[in-house]
């Protein structure tokens, strides 16, 4: 029988070495990869190809081919698949993944063996798709003399535990994606996509953003995740390609910067390893999967690089202009990239300072604390956090206490919460202006954000220094 489901059975994870079909128990079936470079190990073995990098630690290659008579894959393959017996790992080299079968107990038979078997790791079959699948027998493969292997990681901790890079996440056509916020060019607000003579499929058309053309391309179609047409006026995900280039992302809305600590992590599912740009999936408490976008294999897709060619920016003997109110000698060439808020007023914060943006709590607790700002403290991630009003801290005009966005910063345990009225955008600085007198009241520092017609100045506010200051008061109280 063929792939056809069946009431009860067993279930296969089925890819194709040269001609042959080999079918791998699905619960012995980690995950499937594209390879971007074959490591060498200090090892070796008859049965060792070297490995190949996942996730931090070095997966030895099986060598099919010499243990079992196997063809060779496709020279071009960059497919590994990562098999795993009693908390052990090890991959093979496979030229396709065709899908996963359900076959019934009574359709798998047993293999005749003969003399010219070089391993018995083949024992049963069954018929699939108008040809033989070979059943891989996992528990013999590990057994084999002179098989490497690798520990499978400790899931549980170290998943629990992972990145506590901020991160981007979007929706597009109800999928959830997540890119590193430092990759991201600039989240620009909601407007409409100009059809030019490259819109076609995924391509939808032209932005032109501080007066950079950047093409866009409909999120949910480049990452393979999603259903839906994009909006009208979608946002846009504008992330950055190789010697400077940019592509943007219609996305249907652009929810949050926030680091992924206290979620799980799982691989992608089978059918997503294709052509696939998905890193790994996130799954949050009430079971939100957000999938996590590999930029570097983004980037290799030469089709889309070839799309990004077009946000090139033209050579111009002009120099970029500096702030119109600078002393020469405090102003640098700066490329960082900022979050835009409103705050009583417009300010820029570095990126990198900013833990995750959240929306303001329904309850705060007040508290006898005399700094300027401050509204009490409040719980999130099993953490009591700080609450002040950035525009307050200031000196300014506080907005409505109800709505806006907190940015959480410091170190985990010791976070502090701004809250600010808007958050706009992410933008990449050029120029930097720091003030004659850095110790006088009153100073400030101004970015240039953008380039081109729209470039724009603003000043910018270190929410290091804001806590420094807030603790400083706090000690002397």
């Amino acid at each position: 029988m063929s792939g056809t489901a069946q009431t009860s059975g067993v279930q296969f994870g089925v890819i194709q070495i040269g001609e042959a079909l080999i079918a791998i128990p699905i619960q012995h079936l980690s995950e499937v990869l594209h390879v971007q470079k074959q490591e060498p190990l200090a090892q070796s073995g008859a049965f060792l190809r070297g490995g190949i990098a996942l996730r931090g630690q070095i997966v030895p290659v099986l060598d099919l081919q010499a243990l079992a008579g196997l063809p060779e894959p496709d020279a071009g393959t960059k497919l590994g698949v990562i098999v795993e017996y009693q908390a052990r790992q090890i991959a093979l080299f496979a030229d396709r993944i065709i899908g996963i079968a359900n076959i019934a107990t009574d359709d798998i038979h047993k293999m005749s063996r003969t003399a010219g078997d070089k391993a018995s790791l083949f024992t049963t079959l069954f018929a699939y798709d108008e040809s033989f699948a070979s059943v891989l027998d996992v528990s013999a493969t590990f057994d084999t003399p002179d098989i490497f292997t690798a520990k499978r990681p400790d899931i549980s901790k170290k998943n629990m535990l992972r990145t506590q890079v901020p991160m981007l996440t979007f929706e597009a056509g109800t999928a959830r994606f997540s890119v590193p916020a430092v990759e991201v060019y600039a989240a620009i607000p909601r407007q409409s996509v100009e059809s030019t003579a490259i819109t076609m499929g995924p391509v939808l058309g032209e932005i032109t953003y501080h007066g950079r053309r950047i093409p866009v391309v409909c999120a949910s179609r480049i990452l393979g995740l999603g259903d839906g047409e994009p909006q009208s006026r979608p946002e846009i995900v504008a992330l950055r390609f190789p010697d400077d280039l940019v592509l943007g992302f219609a996305v249907d809305a652009i929810h949050e910067i926030g680091t992924f600590s206290g979620i799980r992590e799982t691989t992608i599912p089978l059918w997503q390893s294709g052509r696939s740009f998905v890193d790994r999936v996130m799954i949050r408490d009430d079971e939100l999967q957000i999938y996590v976008v590999d930029l570097e294999k983004l980037n290799q897709a030469d089709d889309l690089l070839t799309i990004a060619k077009l946000s090139k920016i033209e050579d111009d003997p002009k120099i970029q202009p500096k702030p119109e109110t600078t002393n020469e000698r405090n102003v640098s060439q700066e490329r960082q990239r900022y979050l835009v808020v409103d705050a009583d007023a417009r300010l820029a914060i570095p990126l990198s300072q900013v833990n995750r943006i959240v929306e303001p709590p329904d309850r705060v607790t007040p508290a006898t604390v005399s700094s300027l700002g401050f509204r009490g403290y409040f719980s999130r991630f099993n953490e009591s956090i700080a609450l002040y009003d950035l525009a307050t801290c200031r000196g300014g005009k506080s907005g409505t206490e109800a709505g806006g966005k907190v940015l959480l910063t410091g170190q985990t345990g010791h976070q502090v919460g701004f809250r600010v009225e808007n958050v706009v955008s992410i933008e990449m600085s050029e120029w930097c202006e720091k003030p004659a007198h850095p110790n006088r009241r009153g100073s400030t520092t101004l970015v240039q954000l953008g380039d081109g017609e729209q470039t724009k100045v603003l000043p910018a506010f270190n929410l290091n220094e804001a806590i420094d200051e807030k603790l400083a008061t706090a000690i002397q109280i």
